[in-house]
């Protein structure tokens, strides 16, 4: 084989393999759509175990969690239940990132009454609560009707305390407990209402709260 024939055969090889290293990291929306799919009938025999979901499980949501499984490969699958302080199965997760250090993942959630979906790319997450588009969240902690309008919430990612505040229209609304050791997890309720007030405030505070646990879990 010449030079320049033994050059080509590099260079395409190379590119072939960084253009399926793009691929991987870079999943299309079929892709997701269906590994949302197959995760959800997965996940359908585990979220039996759920215990009914009620307004008061806000304030009863621990750090605590059982049946964690995590598989590392080409990609990391992890799964596992948050319960509450008494040790009751609240939120079923699954997370299923895309390449090995890949910043794209899908995040998918429940409780015992509602599904929470999290596209998560380089460029932020979009969130879905039961199949419906609740917003674009971005990297420094702005919810967004979409990705580069209307802000409807705020995570305060930028403070050192021990809480992470979101505020919806400046008005805190309810905080969520930071990482903490782990023999004092399982004592350590995860979320402290403030002014949550309508349903709409509730599900934005559960949307983000579940999803900075999840992924809290996952940067261990």
């Amino acid at each position: 084989m010449g030079f320049f024939m033994l050059m080509f055969v590099i260079i395409f090889g190379a590119l072939a393999t960084a253009g399926s290293f793009v691929t991987a990291a870079r999943p299309s929306k079929r892709k997701v759509r269906n590994d949302i799919d197959s995760i959800r009938n997965e996940m359908k025999e585990e979220s039996v175990h759920l215990v009914p979901w009620k307004k008061e499980e806000i304030e009863l949501f621990s750090l605590n969690q059982s049946n964690k499984k995590k598989r590392r490969g080409w990609s990391t699958n992890l799964s596992g239940y948050f319960t509450n302080i008494y040790h009751e199965k609240v939120l079923l997760y699954y997370l299923k990132r895309y390449g090995n250090r890949g910043k794209n993942a899908v995040v998918f959630a429940r409780n015992s009454a509602n599904e929470y979906i999290y596209n998560v790319s380089r460029e932020g997450v979009e969130i879905y609560i039961d199949e419906y588009y609740l917003g674009f969240l971005q990297a420094n902690g702005e919810l967004h009707d979409t990705k580069n309008r209307k802000k409807i919430a705020q995570m305060d990612r930028e403070s050192q305390t021990s809480k992470m505040i979101i505020y919806v229209d400046n008005q805190p609304i309810g905080a969520v407990a930071r990482e903490l050791k782990e023999d004092t997890k399982i004592k350590q309720r995860a979320f402290e209402p403030m002014r949550l007030g309508s349903e709409k405030n509730q599900q934005i505070f559960l949307a983000l709260g579940f999803f900075h646990l999840i992924m809290q879990e996952v940067n261990n």
